[in-house]
């Protein structure tokens, strides 16, 4: 999880130097088009569409983020829940609130969150059993985003964005597979593994995620722009009696969009 977090967070470094020649590069072609060129004085009220996707990464946080899970044998262990690689696909646009660098940023998301966990070798006489427990769901994701522009919203440059974002667990699948082997051996004995809804677990179907990011926009062609962007979320997985269960990670993409 931690590499994931690097990673993403070196692709954006690197890309700081591309945005800032591409902002000069903006500059020079708008004094060499002669005073013939007027460039857009303010954006349409819906000022672009894009459309994008990307990978993420996530990982359990808060009281229950270490559980003791019980086994069918009775056997019980003290875990910890390790977040995989998932990805995502969204369609978004901004909304024109009067400003040339302040925007709303609304649409509509898909991704997918992914957990699992093992539980240690318990040994019965002979017998030995492995317990792997897992989570992988799908969300739907409506974001309200405050997004600011560094320069003005029709150049290439840097942006910032926070916000919530509603959140809807589609579905997904809770998986115990479960094994019992002769202990040294390969010889499996009994095979108890079972798949079940992952709402079943009381799962939160309905939340709010809190999002933060930043990301930068390169222009193309005068009215077409990529868009690079590293955003990080936190959201309510489950609550039971006290003990609350967070998922928080982050979402990189890449976006291809045009201005309306």
């Amino acid at each position: 999880m931690q590499h994931f977090f690097k990673i993403g967070v070196l692709i954006f470094v690197s890309q700081l130097p591309f945005f800032a020649h591409a902002q000069l590069d903006n500059a020079s072609s708008l004094r060499t088009q002669g005073p013939s060129y007027q460039p857009p004085l303010r954006p349409s009220a819906i000022r672009s569409l894009r459309l994008g996707g990307g990978v993420t990464g996530f990982q359990f946080s808060g009281d229950d983020s270490q559980q003791t899970l019980t086994s069918s044998t009775g056997a019980t262990d003290s875990v910890s829940w390790q977040g995989e690689v998932g990805y995502s696909a969204s369609l978004s646009t901004d909304l024109y609130v009067g400003s040339q660098y302040l925007f709303i940023e609304t649409g509509i998301g898909y991704f997918n969150t992914n957990f699992s966990t093992t539980q240690g070798v318990v040994n019965h006489n002979t017998v030995e059993t492995r317990t792997n427990f897992s989570y992988s769901m799908e969300h739907l994701m409506i974001p309200l985003l405050a997004r600011l522009y560094v320069d003005s919203w029709n150049t290439s440059g840097m942006f910032f964005k926070l916000g919530v974002a509603g959140n809807y667990v589609l579905d997904g699948k809770y998986k115990i597979s479960e094994i019992d082997r002769i202990a040294g051996t390969q010889r499996d004995l009994v095979d108890r593994s079972r798949t079940k809804s992952a709402k079943e677990q009381d799962v939160t179907e309905i939340s709010t995620l809190a999002v933060v990011g930043l990301g930068g926009q390169f222009y193309v062609t005068d009215s077409q722009a990529l868009y690079l962007d590293l955003s990080f979320f936190q959201g309510l997985q489950k609550a039971i009696a006290s003990q609350d269960l967070y998922y928080q990670g982050a979402l990189l993409s890449l976006h291809w969009g045009f201005d309306l």
